[in-house]
């Protein structure tokens, strides 16, 4: 599709993911939409790619995946985190309860921020928000000076009751502004039960940084450019903000990636009449999935990502690690399907892009169900590079090629067969009452074999 700089166009929306980047833009008469594949190394130039292809935009808003993946691949910020006397080990004690019950030697997700950058500081606010120990100036000038030893990247400032007196952290934070980046636990979450205060605000200050970097590398990129007047950037809790708002909270952007969906999903059900609806979003990295009851996706005021709990407010779904670019490997005997994925580099075989092991993309154009172009026809499958995959398979596994095609597929629809029953059956929900809604790169390929496991008929 090449550039329509002579449309006025009043939106362009980019979702940018971790296979695909996909863009559509809106004018007064017509819609169009783009695809295009994802540049994990550098999202932004896949995103200006995007809008550029377009021409002019009057809005551009973006739904991003960059502080998701900067948590759940551990690549974010060095994080200091300054805290009351006695609180250190808050993120690391967490809470007694276990995520797996059934784990003999139960693990625990590494604190985000190590022992030796946790600074304590000698005040304290009691419970009825009035000072208990000052705050005093020979204390933060010690602090400040650790500080510019550890050098961090962000600094987190949780004290003990700030949530009902901040003035101790505003203190704090005016005191090291110019040492680097500072997330404020009375800003971030000004709330009761330390953990979740203080793991929350630790998580703002590890993906502040690269955040701020990406979304003032776009801004100035959208603006200078000349590409559109209005920037702004979806929430975890399906609102809007403008990037320089997002970057002073980052946090609230975890789960912006998929809020554009299940937004999407609800003006369905209300445009086609559904009240019930099993929002089914399979991409190319993962699968996320909601129930929508009486026209609305449900809201969850706190999450664990990747172990770590976060109260911020955002869409209630379920992420699994399974998407069109899922890779298949023979592992003690059985067939694996996922969570790793192929992503956007190297991809699936039939890309030919690199990939060297068949992924649910490769068995889908088996199976004889993928068109041997995608993405507006600047992509194009190689049936045969699939074919040699999945027959490597079929012979390691002492199958024939038809039952591996067949049994990948198989295994794909039971992983998420169970996530859409954590949203349904689970949750007191009879899915034969809803209708299936497919979406995503990969949705539509596998949604009636689903609605079939699931007993639905819409």
């Amino acid at each position: 599709m090449s550039a329509k700089n002579d449309i006025t166009w009043l939106l362009v929306g980019i979702d940018s993911g971790g296979t695909f980047t996909d863009s559509i833009a809106i004018s007064r008469d017509r819609i169009m939409v783009f695809k295009t594949p994802s540049t994990p190394e550098n999202p932004i130039n896949a995103v200006i790619s995007s809008v550029k292809k377009f021409g002019f935009a009057g809005e551009v808003l973006h739904g991003t995946t960059v502080a998701t993946n900067a948590l759940i691949e551990r690549r974010g910020a060095k994080v200091a985190l300054v805290t009351t006397k006695g609180f250190a080990d808050v993120v690391e004690i967490g809470r007694q309860n276990r995520d797996d019950i059934y784990a003999i030697y139960p693990s625990r997700p590494e604190p985000l921020v190590p022992r030796e950058r946790r600074i304590e500081v000698d005040e304290r606010i009691i419970a009825d928000g009035t000072v208990h120990v000052s705050l005093e100036a020979d204390d933060v000038k010690k602090i400040k000076e650790r500080l510019e030893k550890i050098n961090p990247d962000s600094i987190a400032i949780c004290t003990i009751f700030s949530f009902l007196n901040p003035i101790h952290e505003k203190k704090l934070a005016q005191s090291l502004s110019n040492i680097a980046p500072i997330s404020l636990s009375s800003e971030v979450l000004p709330e009761y039960r330390e953990y979740e205060r203080t793991s929350t605000t630790v998580v703002d200050a590890y993906v502040k940084p690269i955040m701020s970097s990406y979304l003032k590398a776009l801004d100035k990129h959208l603006i200078q450019e000349k590409l559109t007047n209005i920037f702004a950037v979806m929430k975890s809790s399906k609102g809007l903000a403008r990037g320089r708002t997002i970057a002073k909270f980052p946090v609230n952007t975890l789960l912006s990636g998929l809020a554009g969906g299940i937004q999407a999903a609800e003006f369905t059900a209300k445009f086609l009449n559904y009240p019930d609806l099993i929002s089914l979003d399979i991409g190319g990295t993962s699968t996320d999935v909601a129930s929508i009851v009486n026209y609305r996706g449900g809201l969850q005021q706190s999450q664990k990502i990747h172990g770590l709990p976060v109260s911020t407010p955002a869409i209630d779904v379920v992420t699994i690690g399974a998407g069109g670019g899922s890779l298949i490997k023979l592992a003690s005997g059985l067939i694996k399907v996922g969570p790793k994925s192929a992503g956007a580099k190297p991809g699936p075989m039939a890309y030919n892009t690199g990939g060297v092991l068949p992924t649910i993309t490769d068995a889908d154009l088996c199976y004889g169900i993928l068109p041997h172009k995608l993405a507006g026809g600047e992509l194009t499958l190689i049936r045969e590079l699939s074919i040699d995959g999945m027959n490597v398979l079929a012979k390691d596994a002492d199958i024939t090629f038809t039952e591996a095609v067949m049994g990948v597929r198989r295994i794909f629809h039971e992983n998420i067969a169970a996530a859409l029953r954590s949203v349904s059956t689970e949750r007191g929900h009879d899915p034969r009452d809803f209708a299936l809604l497919a979406f995503g790169g990969a949705g539509p390929a596998h949604a009636v074999e689903l609605a079939d496991l699931m007993s639905i008929d819409r």
